[in-house]
């Protein structure tokens, strides 16, 4: 077996805490998100296209606000807002630093808005302690389309057998693994250290 040098973090409920179920009760203080257009906007064809950097916050908003009437103000507000929403999972995160402490490799591949992006990343210091990173928009490329971890592995010259990629969707650890990189799918349940001590020995 390869020795793993390289581990690659999703950001979405693997570094940081995504739970837009919570967000919409927060902002607006009621519990039905299901019946709301917001459930299968989140993750749809526009925001997949926010995400691969191919349309902008506004025209997004405006498209969503135009096909779902009753909710514009509803979709605007939870689209701009939502990123303030997002919170580190600081036992991962030091995790993280710790394997970098360590001597390993360690990176961000992400689907994410350039909006939202900016605005997690200014806020936390920690981003600064990667290697790199592979962000969707700024690639023009999404999770699980083969095309962005190639640019991940060509970007930053990895070996895929001496990579592990963490990620809370299975579709996209099923795609790494087509890549011959290592996948680790963390759940609620999982212990990202003690999932990361059994793989690496560390």
């Amino acid at each position: 077996m390869s020795k793993i040098e390289n581990i690659v973090f999703d950001i979405g409920n693997v570094l940081m805490k995504w739970n837009p179920e919570g967000i919409y009760k927060t902002l607006f203080d009621k519990d039905d998100y299901y019946d709301h257009p917001l459930s299968n906007i989140v993750g749809g064809e526009v925001w997949l296209e926010m995400d691969k950097g191919t349309i902008e916050l506004n025209t997004a908003i405006e498209k969503l606000s135009e096909l779902y009437k009753p909710y514009g103000r509803e979709i605007d507000k939870f689209i701009r807002e939502a990123p303030h929403y997002i919170y580190p999972l600081t036992k991962s995160v030091e995790c993280a630093l710790k394997y970098k402490e360590n001597g390993y490799n360690i990176f961000l591949l992400s689907n994410f808005p350039e909006y939202a992006f900016k605005i997690i990343r200014s806020k936390y210091d920690f981003f600064n302690q990667f290697h790199g990173e592979i962000i969707s928009f700024n690639v023009k490329a999404i999770k699980p389309n083969r095309d962005i971890y190639e640019i991940l592995l060509s970007e930053y010259n990895l070996e895929p057998e001496n990579t592990l990629f963490i990620d809370d969707i299975k579709e996209n650890i099923a795609a790494a693994e087509k890549l011959n990189i290592k996948g680790l799918h963390l759940t609620k349940d999982t212990d990202l250290n003690l999932e990361l001590k059994s793989i690496i020995g560390f």
